[in-house]
């Protein structure tokens, strides 16, 4: 899903900016219609109030942090569009204010994009089967099992902090479904900040993890499997919940895993090609571009290994592969 928006948006399609925000906050259709230029904080969060609305159960007040490129993307953004700040914060694929038929056209097309809307040219005379399929001009469009609506966002986002670790309390907090007082942002902000600090680690941990895997692609041709790094999302969330500072290692610890898989892959390869027996191969380094973080760390100048750190066996690759949904696609 992340890489799929990031596509589109280079083909043209304004999706980037309702997607993300859609992915890391979980925020319904109408929230996210109705946010403005000022909803963007000097700290790094969306505030909304529904002052001039009515509130009901699913239209309450809300205060949600960003995650940190998020931030710095939407803030580029607000100044290359040249917007005010009582002007409307999201668009739509053709630059008109965002509505939820808008964003639900976003969704489906990134949801062609990914192959979970498949198109074909119709048959001549040709019906739609069932409800999973419709006609449009002259294609046909099936959803297939991995289909899903806007609702999908706040489905994962839960899902994800919810394998990660963050309280059921914190994950309430961000879907708006806890009790919160309506009306008065500031009176609950102080007494909200566990909730708010849960989330903002959770945002963080997967926007590293879905940039690092997005830039290792890009600059590597090195595609990181995902699925396995999940399987320790709760030990990184226990670290970076601690100390912030941790996310730092926990991006070198990707860079390093996705290296070595890189290399065994390389390995195996030339294994077969050559028929020598697994234990007489040795693993020599692929022929890979150089890869520096901003840190400045090279995978090749460490000592490979699965786990996080040698002294911290409780987080290290086990054998277990989680049938997630991975919405880096």
């Amino acid at each position: 899903m992340y890489k799929a928006a990031f596509k589109l948006n280079q083909e043209g399609k304004n999706v980037l900016m309702p997607t993300l925000i859609a992915m890391y906050t979980g925020l319904r259709n109408s929230s996210l219609c109705k946010l403005l230029v000022k909803s963007v904080t000097a700290e790094g969060r969306l505030e909304f109030s529904h002052k001039a609305a009515d509130t009901n159960s699913k239209n309450k007040d809300f205060i949600l942090p960003l995650p940190p490129k998020l931030f710095a993307m939407l803030q580029k953004y607000i100044k290359d569009c040249n917007l005010d700040s009582n002007e409307q914060l999201l668009y739509g694929m053709r630059g008109k204010p965002l509505e939820n038929k808008q964003f639900n056209a976003i969704t489906r097309n990134l949801c062609i994009s990914l192959g979970w809307i498949t198109v074909r040219d119709c048959k001549p005379g040709e019906v739609a089967a069932d409800k999973n399929s419709v006609i449009e001009g002259r294609k046909l469009y099936t959803n297939t099992e991995k289909y899903f609506t806007p609702h999908g966002f706040r489905y994962s986002i839960s899902t994800i902090f919810s394998e990660m670790g963050v309280m059921h309390d914190s994950i309430k907090y961000l879907l708006n479904h806890s009790d919160f007082e309506k009306g008065n942002l500031k009176s609950y902000i102080l007494s909200d900040q566990k909730y708010i600090k849960e989330i903002q680690t959770g945002q963080l941990i997967i926007e590293t993890l879905f940039e690092t895997a997005l830039n290792l692609e890009r600059k590597n041709n090195i595609t990181l499997d995902i699925e396995r790094i999940e399987h320790d999302l709760p030990n990184v969330f226990a670290f970076v919940k601690r100390d912030e500072n941790e996310i730092h290692q926990f991006q070198n610890y990707i860079i390093n895993f996705a290296f070595t898989q890189a290399q065994q892959q390389l390995a195996n390869t030339r294994m077969i090609e050559k028929n020598i027996p697994f234990e007489q191969f040795g693993y020599p380094q692929p022929q890979l571009m150089e890869y520096q973080t901003p840190y400045q760390v090279n995978p090749y100048q460490q000592q490979q290994s699965y786990g996080y750190r040698q002294e911290r066996p409780a987080y290290s690759y086990g054998s277990h592969y989680p049938s997630f949904y991975n919405p880096l696609k």
